[in-house]
């Protein structure tokens, strides 16, 4: 049974970002390094509405730069070996495919974004000023979480073509008849409730060790207290406080995954506290070699992660997860 997620969860007595960052002697990041709105938005979405929503999985992919054929970026023969001071960014591929292509810093891959493409997703919880986002004919794996000011949802009906989502469990040729059966008696998202995205910011403001509020993007249901670890031209490595490990990632410094101090106690959302060794100084970490030098923030021990616990299905419960860091776009 889906049921909307009771946002009265108190963590001030665990942990509060004043007495953090004043123990710690850190520094915040100017409100103008984020791509957010100053004041959250209002989420007036409902439980089980139906609406558009980008497929996040089969939007981009890592290749190994070794496996690369070089004749596919603006038709140049391009060096790629691995190097960190290469520009996370290299443009827009006009070869064999149209998609955009970065180096992920450190990670000696290359990150390939084909056009976004869109389904139908169903509201399955409300976090505040985000939305958890089931697409039609997957799995609860396969969730996704939106701002309610992300351009990446919309209304339906577009009029544009809704693509079956990545982990589809039925044969593609069913895929009309799964969105038939989907709208038959549906809630549709009201126009309303979609709310114009903020601007983008000047340029990459961001100072290393800025403290901000991440998405753990192991485990998205979770923000953390985060700190700016490293900056790379577009990019920065967030880097979560208390925690060393492999699960740190990369992102543009544009990204929605990224809040500023304070973020989650004006929406109403959870914040982790940080983990054990948040008192222990950060060390700066170059590009070459901090993929594999944090942990996520998601492997919490188990009483801080009960304490973010909320009155949904058992199933939307945080998990632990395994695996290395993934970027978005």
């Amino acid at each position: 049974m889906l049921t909307h997620l009771n946002m009265s969860l108190d963590l001030s007595n665990s942990f509060t970002w004043d007495d953090y960052i004043a123990r710690i002697d850190g520094h915040s990041a100017d409100p103008k390094c984020f791509k957010q709105h100053i004041i959250p938005p209002p989420n007036n979405f409902e439980v089980n509405s139906l609406l558009e929503a980008v497929d996040h999985r089969s939007a981009a992919h890592d290749v190994p730069l070794a496996t690369l054929s070089i004749d596919n970026i603006n038709g140049a023969s391009v060096l790629l070996d691995g190097n960190p001071n290469i520009s996370p960014f290299l443009g827009s591929g006009t070869g064999r495919r149209s998609m955009m292509s970065g180096i992920v810093p450190g990670s000696g891959a290359l990150r390939r974004f084909r056009a976004a493409a869109f389904s139908l997703g169903r509201v399955v919880e409300l976090w505040g000023p985000r939305v958890r986002v089931r697409l039609v004919g997957t799995d609860d794996r396969n969730d996704c979480f939106f701002l309610v000011d992300s351009d990446q949802i919309r209304p339906y009906p577009s009029g544009h073509d809704l693509q079956p989502p990545f982990g589809y469990m039925h044969n593609h040729l069913v895929w009309g008849r799964t969105l038939k059966r989907a709208i038959e008696d549906a809630i549709f998202a009201s126009p309303s409730w979609f709310i114009k995205p903020p601007p983008y910011p000047e340029g990459n403001l961001f100072k290393l060790g800025d403290k901000l509020e991440a998405v753990d993007r192991r485990n998205a249901q979770l923000i953390c207290p985060a700190s700016i670890g490293a900056i790379s031209g577009q990019h920065v490595l967030v880097s979560f406080d208390g925690w060393s490990g492999a699960f740190d990632y990369w992102t543009r410094f544009d990204s929605r995954d990224l809040f500023p101090v304070g973020w989650c106690q004006a929406a109403g959302h959870p914040l982790q506290p940080p983990g054990p060794q948040a008192s222990r100084p950060k060390l700066s970490i170059s590009p070459s070699n901090n993929h594999d030098s944090h942990l996520s923030c998601n492997q919490q021990n188990s009483n801080s992660l009960s304490s973010s616990t909320h009155t949904s299905t058992a199933s939307s419960k945080p998990r632990r997860r395994t695996g290395g860091s993934s970027e978005k776009a």
